[in-house]
C-alpha cells in the first residue's frame, strides 16, 4: 500500500530518541509519497528548551531486505558537498509497534515550487533562475555519478524567505556510470534525460498544468521536446525555444551543460543569474 494512503506512522507529540541521543518530538505530518511519510520534528534540548525543527522522513522496512531508504541515505552521503541539495542532518533506525523504520532528518525548508505554482505562474526571470539552479545541481551529480530521475515541482523547496531553492527527495536516484553520450538503448544510464527535463520544469513555471515525463528513450524525449515547442506561444514562453532546440541536438550527440545554460538564457538579454528571486506583492503573504 502507498504510504500516502496509510495511517500516520507516529502521533503528534510522540518522542523518538535518535542514534546520536537527540530527543525528537514529532508534530504534524507534512507530506507523504510512495514509500514513506514526512513529519515535522522538533529537537528537545537537555535543558528543556526547544531546538530547531527538522523534516523527518519515515520509511518502513523489513530487516534483511533491500531498502530504498538505505540507498537514498548512501546517495545523500555522496552528495554532502553539492550546493542546493536539502541537507540530511541525521539518519537512524527505530522499531516500535512491531515495525522497523528508517528515519531521515532533513533541514526543514519552506514551500515547494508546486505549492507556489498553484493557480499561478511565475515571471520569466524566476523561471530561468529555477532552471539554472537545477541544471547546476545535475551537472554536479553527473561528476559524482548519480542520476536524479525524479524532477518535478514538488521536489524543489524554497527557503522560508524565498531566497534559495533546493532539490529534495533522492528516493528514485541511482548511482550511475559517468557516460555523457546517449545511446539508443534506453536501459543505459543517461544524464541527458535529467538535463533535458529542466525544459519541462521551466514550462511548468510558466503555466503548464503538468510536468511532462517521457519514457527514458531518445525518441520519446525528442518527440516530447518537439511537442513542447508547439505550446510555447500558448504559455508565453518563446524564450525556451533555443533550449529545446539545443536539447534535441544533444540527444543526438553529446551532453553539454554549458551549452544548455547558454541556450536557456540566450533570448532574455536582461536576465542576470546572480540576482535573487523576485518577490513582489503578488506572492501570497503566507509565502513571504
Amino acid at each position: 500500500m502507498n504510504a500516502e494512503d496509510q495511517a500516520d506512522y507516529v502521533k503528534p507529540g510522540q518522542t523518538i530518541i535518535s542514534s546520536s541521543g537527540r530527543s525528537i518530538e514529532f508534530g504534524q505530518k507534512i507530506g507523504a509519497g510512495a514509500f514513506g511519510q514526512v513529519f515535522a520534528g522538533r529537537i528537545q534540548k537537555e535543558n528543556g528548551e526547544q531546538g530547531e525543527v527538522l523534516a523527518c522522513k519515515m520509511v518502513p522496512y523489513e530487516p534483511g531486505e533491500e531498502s530504498e531508504a538505505e540507498e537514498e541515505i548512501n546517495i545523500l552521503k555522496m552528495l554532502i558537498n553539492v550546493k542546493n541539495i536539502v541537507s540530511l542532518e541525521e539518519a537512524f533506525d527505530v522499531h516500535f509497534d512491531d515495525q522497523h523504520y528508517k528515519i531521515m532528518c532533513f533541514e526543514k525548508l519552506g514551500p515547494s515550487l508546486a505549492h507556489m505554482l498553484q493557480n499561478r505562474k511565475i515571471c520569466v526571470p524566476n523561471a530561468l533562475k529555477v532552471g539554472l539552479i537545477v541544471l547546476d545541481v545535475f551537472a554536479e551529480l553527473e561528476k559524482i555519478g548519480v542520476l536524479y530521475q525524479d524532477l518535478h515541482p514538488g521536489n524543489l523547496l524554497f527557503s522560508h524567505n524565498l531566497s534559495h531553492l533546493k532539490v529534495t527527495d533522492f528516493g528514485n536516484s541511482e548511482v550511475a556510470k559517468r557516460n555523457k553520450k546517449p545511446r539508443k538503448d534506453g536501459k543505459n544510464f543517461l544524464y541527458i534525460f535529467d538535463a533535458i527535463s529542466v525544459g519541462f520544469l521551466v514550462l511548468c513555471c510558466r503555466g503548464a498544468t503538468t510536468m511532462i515525463r517521457p519514457t527514458a528513450t531518445i525518441s520519446s524525449y525528442v518527440n516530447s521536446l518537439k511537442h513542447v515547442k508547439e505550446t510555447l506561444l500558448e504559455h508565453d514562453s518563446l524564450f525556451l525555444s533555443a533550449f529545446l532546440d539545443e536539447g534535441i541536438e544533444q540527444l543526438r550527440s553529446e551532453l553539454s551543460y554549458s551549452k544548455l545554460r547558454k541556450a536557456l538564457t540566450s533570448s532574455v538579454y536582461t536576465f542576470n543569474p546572480k540576482e535573487p528571486f523576485i518577490v513582489t506583492q503578488g506572492v501570497p503573504p503566507m509565502l513571504t
